[in-house]
């Protein structure tokens, strides 16, 4: 396939490489790089994640190359942190997310390029991957991620002949290698930073499909992938599979069911093959794939602390299509109403979820936070203290009281609170980052170190 260019605007990526250790593999890596350089790479960012001595004087020297940037982290902050500092930095429109472990052939980039550019018949792209072969099997290693027995996988590993052309659409790609615009990767706040080295890669994925993106393998970029060669890279797996399964697991099942249709797609081309329930999943896409009104109220509220407006008019329709009428609409409603700053028709909806709804204290955190966006402070307060006093294992409400403290000036007394709420959650990371600002507030400097160093 010849890939063309004629008459658009050239794209620009900032291609990111996050290090940590590894000298040979990373050397091998940035010197393929050089080698097979494009017009569209605006610009590369190497995060030092506190690699050794070896590697972090190579890569100070390596980025006296034009083009290529330095961050250095004093601590190892792995994959997540490590990226998405630099993509905050990025000048580019778009993104490439790298491995150190990766070597790079003719013409890889072309194809990925292409897959963004107007011409391209691809919809609503988000993450755009490639085909990774491991170089000690000489078979693929990655051609897109699929969900087998309830554990992502992926695609054709130990494929030896490799066949398909184009792009093919999957749930998730690895991060090994894929690009992602900018603007949308910074608008989900990146990958998320809970993860330790792992799973990041398939969350951000499932998080924008969920959002109405989709993600494609160019199946005509190819490179290799010696995997994994960082030390200590599983270390937190259990830690990883616990986060990720507690967010996706009801979901899981109906993930292994859209990979098994579209496999049936990709392999014949032809939706005609596809049974009555198979077709269903097909036209429901996002519908079906994200159909817990649970989860979607995860996200919602995520999304709602990150005052990201537009992701939460995404996840309310969603709900409102997944479960009309139910007390889940109503709180989703709700919160978009919050985020819009449409204070009288949230304290509504709120009051209603409440009247439902007597056991669940999200509903009353809800109306207070309304109480407190819309300048009422008293009444958030007395709302929050009735939440406490009903359900006094919940830790927001303690959290909201201290911000209504902090917001009258009282800040020795958000410190009491948030001291209390120690007594349910002595390690809760969210609460000492509070008493570390409030210490800093108060320029005790100690104190706030202190707790800061215990939120880490």
């Amino acid at each position: 396939m010849v890939y063309l260019n004629i008459c658009m605007p050239q794209l620009s990526c900032s291609i990111i490489i996050s290090v940590r250790n590894c000298f040979s593999e990373t050397k091998q890596c940035l010197d393929s790089l050089l080698n097979h350089f494009d017009d569209s790479i605006g610009e590369v960012i190497l995060v030092d994640d506190a690699s050794d001595e070896e590697t972090a004087k190579f890569l100070i020297e390596f980025t006296s190359h034009s083009k290529f940037k330095l961050i250095r982290n004093n601590q190892n902050l792995g994959f997540g942190i490590s990226n998405n500092r630099a993509a905050y930095c990025a000048e580019c429109t778009h993104l490439l997310f790298l491995n150190n472990d990766t070597i790079l052939s003719n013409g890889w980039l072309e194809p990925i390029v292409e897959g963004f550019s107007e011409n391209s018949e691809l919809k609503n792209v988000g993450c755009l991957g490639n085909v990774q072969d491991d170089p000690r099997k000489k078979a693929v290693d990655h051609a897109g991620v699929i969900f087998n027995n309830g554990i992502p996988e992926h695609d054709s590993l130990g494929v030896r002949k490799f066949e398909r052309v184009g792009y093919s659409e999957f749930l998730a790609v690895t991060g090994a290698c894929f690009m992602i615009r900018k603007e949308l990767f910074l608008s989900v706040g990146g990958f998320d930073e809970e993860y330790r080295t792992g799973f990041e890669d398939i969350d951000l994925c499932l998080k924008l499909k969920m959002l109405g993106f989709n993600h494609y393998v160019s199946n005509e970029s190819r490179i290799l992938h010696k995997k994994s060669s960082t030390s200590g890279r599983n270390k937190y797996q259990g830690w990883n599979s616990n986060v990720f399964y507690n967010r996706w697991r009801k979901l899981i099942t109906r993930f292994q069911e859209w990979d098994l249709t579209q496999g049936l797609i990709r392999e014949n081309s032809n939706e005609d093959i596809l049974s009555v329930n198979q077709k269903f999943v097909c036209e429901r896409g996002r519908y079906f794939l994200f159909a817990d009104s649970q989860i979607l109220l995860f996200w919602l509220r995520k999304f709602e602390k990150e005052n990201s407006v537009s992701n939460v008019v995404k996840i309310r329709k969603l709900i409102t299509e997944v479960c009309n009428g139910s007390i889940e609409s109503i709180e989703a409603t709700g919160v978009e109403h919050l985020i819009k700053e449409e204070f009288d028709k949230a304290e509504i909806l709120f009051e209603q979820c409440i009247a439902s709804s007597l056991e669940d204290p999200r509903y009353l955190e809800l109306l207070a936070e309304c109480k407190k966006r819309a300048g009422d402070i008293v009444q958030a307060q007395k709302i929050y203290h009735k939440a406490i006093k009903l359900f006094p294992f919940y830790l927001n409400s303690f959290h909201g009281l201290a911000e209504c403290k902090i917001l009258k000036d009282k800040v020795p007394e958000a410190i009491n609170v948030l001291k209390k709420s120690q007594l349910i959650e002595p390690d809760n990371k969210l609460t000492w980052i509070k008493l570390a600002n409030c210490y800093s507030e108060m320029s005790q400097w100690t104190n706030a170190v202190f707790c800061f160093e215990k939120s880490r």
